[in-house]
């Protein structure tokens, strides 16, 4: 029982990935995309917070945290990696630019097929993946099924629209079902890394990453919501196949830690932007909470025109 569980999780990886970048490209409307980012002050400065800033926000914390080889390999995966498809889904539940945050998830995946082949091997010499590899594991499952999607729903709609909720479920059981057992199957391995200051690292850096981006922004409050959350949403998706190529389990473990602060920080920061403290965009207030949305968006990114 126990082995058809870890063939489970471990199909339930790349199911994840390759169904929530096929439902990121399937939402994608060009013209809205093309239309969020034609702004190049915008563009280049979110590229640079993401790829150059994060990344050393990220080495500097496993320093100043004196994380264990493994745990900093982890965290680092994390800081090279951006665009997490569950960004979109962020900035609905805070009620911000939904556009600008689909435009965004898409730049930064991009950058990050480019980034972290050559960031990688720099800020973990000792991580034993070479660039090769990183591309191998990144473009079958992130960026085919993001180009594919995009291209049946610029040329089929009503195809993409009529999919698009059965590849949404997909990607959500996949999460979930990621989740439990990744905790279940490594439950010890988790337990293990109390008291290492994993947790707290990780809590730091998307924390800090946040609101790095969130000022960033300007004077407009929907960029600034926009960027940040955008920037605090890192792509665990690419951090995976990765971290799985390395064969070193613990560099996994740290990733999921890092994930539940990703997600702590994230739920925390739709909530202090609804509040209004971040400047939410007047009108009546949401009748749905901030956490749920999140939850139920968890993993796909998708804009409905």
């Amino acid at each position: 029982m126990l082995d058809v569980l870890r063939l489970i999780s471990q199909w339930s990886v790349p199911t994840f990935i390759v169904s929530s970048m096929l439902a990121a490209g399937l939402g994608l409307r060009p013209r809205a995309v093309l239309g969020a980012l034609a702004r190049p002050r915008l563009v280049t400065g979110a590229l640079v917070i993401n790829f150059v800033v994060a990344p050393a926000v990220g080495y500097a914390i496993t320093r100043l945290f004196h994380l264990q080889p493994a745990h900093a390999v982890g965290l680092l995966l994390l800081a090279c990696a951006a665009g997490a498809p569950f960004a979109p889904k962020l900035a609905e539940a805070a009620r911000e630019d939904v556009p600008l945050a689909v435009a965004l998830m898409a730049l930064f995946t991009v950058g990050t097929i480019v980034v972290m082949p050559l960031a990688l091997p720099l800020l973990t010499p000792g991580f034993s993946v070479s660039a090769g590899a990183i591309v191998r594991a990144l473009v079958p499952v992130m960026v085919i099924p993001l180009v594919v999607g995009t291209i049946v729903g610029a040329r089929a709609p009503r195809s993409a629209a009529t999919v698009l909720p059965f590849v949404r479920a997909i990607a959500s059981v996949s999460l979930v079902m990621l989740l439990v057992l990744v905790i279940g199957l490594n439950t010890p391995a988790l337990w293990s890394v109390v008291g290492s200051g994993a947790f707290a690292a990780s809590l730091v850096f998307i924390a800090v990453v946040f609101a790095i981006g969130y000022v960033s922004g300007g004077a407009r409050r929907e960029l600034r919501a926009g960027l940040g959350l955008a920037t605090a949403a890192r792509n665990v998706g690419a951090a995976v196949p990765v971290a799985a190529a390395g064969h070193n389990p613990e560099v996994m473990v740290m990733i999921l830690v890092a994930t539940v602060g990703e997600l702590v920080v994230c739920v925390g920061a739709v909530a202090w932007i609804r509040r209004g403290k971040g400047g939410t965009p007047e009108g009546g207030p949401s009748t749905e909470p901030a956490v749920g949305a999140v939850e139920r968006g968890a993993g796909v990114a998708t804009h409905r025109q």
